[in-house]
């Protein structure tokens, strides 16, 4: 007995079999490509309380906490907010979560080191010179491929049949003579 094929089906996944599968993909860091990050319970606490017990000094602005995502390599991966409901104590915590996350971000980006060519060139003269070398060996090759296209274009103009092997060149007085 052979097994039937439906005519009617279709091998792709369908529009809510790619979303799913979209949605199954680990999140990465984007700073270091890690997925496996760690969640952390962000929360505003009082500055100036007090306590004779251990620990009780240590009290919230509010029972409210917003749960963020965090690499171990220390990037916080802001969550999306989207609009909230309870009233405009909600949006002002929202709101200050918001300021707290881009000033995470300015600080993060403060800490990365701007590649600048100057700066490397200043640090390291071997690379100015390196560079020079290569401006002047890519003059020399520029000049050597203008002799080379006026041989070739000499020998067009004569009807002759231009295959020049590259020891040729070589040996050729016209192809030094732009040197």
């Amino acid at each position: 007995m052979t097994p039937t094929t439906n005519p009617y089906s279709n091998d792709q996944p369908s529009g809510f079999q790619r979303l799913q599968q979209q949605a199954l993909r680990p999140l990465p860091c984007p700073r270091c490509g890690s997925d496996w990050l760690y969640e952390i319970n962000l929360r505003q606490y009082q500055a100036n309380s007090y306590s004779a017990m251990p620990g009780g000094d240590i009290q919230y602005l509010t029972e409210t906490y917003h749960t963020v995502r965090m690499c171990p390599c220390g990037h916080v991966i802001a969550p999306n907010i989207g609009g909230s409901r309870g009233g405009r104590a909600a949006s002002q915590d929202l709101a200050s979560l918001r300021t707290a996350l881009d000033a995470v971000a300015a600080y993060e980006k403060s800490l990365e080191p701007e590649p600048k060519a100057a700066e490397a060139e200043d640090k390291d003269p071997s690379t100015a010179s390196l560079l020079e070398q290569f401006v002047e060996l890519k003059k020399d090759l520029m000049a050597q491929v203008t002799s080379l296209q006026e041989v070739v274009d000499g020998l067009a103009q004569r009807g002759e049949e231009v295959r020049v092997m590259v020891e040729d060149l070589q040996t050729r007085p016209e192809a030094k003579k732009g040197r």
